[in-house]
């Protein structure tokens, strides 16, 4: 069974090791290579998920509703991100001035994980079909860093990451599908 405060304990103590995303990457594949145990949070409550968050690392336990859309944006730090139920497909940009330019796309299915370097930029969507699960861990906090950013629709111009703006715009999105 997905013991949530064992798995934040588990990426604390490998927060300090050099190869940390690695560490953690394995980890969740371990995790989510066997979904049936792994308790779903509530769907769509994403302040519901946070597990962890200190300055040093924020982990997040996500259940996100079907065709769930968030306007591109990056984390300032590295992160691992996991599935274990659903899917969830990524366009991924580079900086294009204060602008992107979407340079490729990415899915990833139930049971799988990747690692985002620092600088990585994308966006997400979910299936239309079911809720997508996941679990995300990030190498810092993710909502105070000052590297965080997002790009609003319809401008996607680079603004400093602000939760309410975020969720409000991904909310948008979502009804305009």
């Amino acid at each position: 069974m997905f013991d949530p405060e064992g798995f934040v304990r588990f990426c604390q103590k490998a927060r300090t090791a050099k190869d940390a995303p690695a560490i953690i990457h394995a980890e969740l594949l371990r995790i989510v290579a066997a979904p049936p145990e792994i308790a779903v949070p509530r769907i769509g409550d994403f302040r519901a998920s946070r597990l962890h968050r200190s300055p040093t690392l924020t982990v997040l336990h996500t259940a996100y509703p079907p065709s769930t859309r968030t306007p591109p944006h990056n984390h300032g730090t590295w992160a691992v991100v996991s599935v274990y139920r659903g899917r969830e497909d990524n366009v991924v940009y580079e900086r294009a001035g204060r602008s992107l330019t979407a340079t490729g796309r990415e899915s990833m299915h139930a049971g799988e994980a990747v690692r985002l370097d620092t600088d990585a930029i994308h966006d997400l969507s979910t299936c239309a079909n079911e809720p997508t699960c996941s679990i995300h861990v990030y190498g810092a906090d993710l909502y105070d860093s000052t590297n965080h950013s997002m790009w609003l629709p319809p401008l996607l111009e680079e603004e400093p990451y602000q939760e309410a703006l975020f969720f409000r715009a991904a909310r948008e999105m979502m009804r305009a599908v």
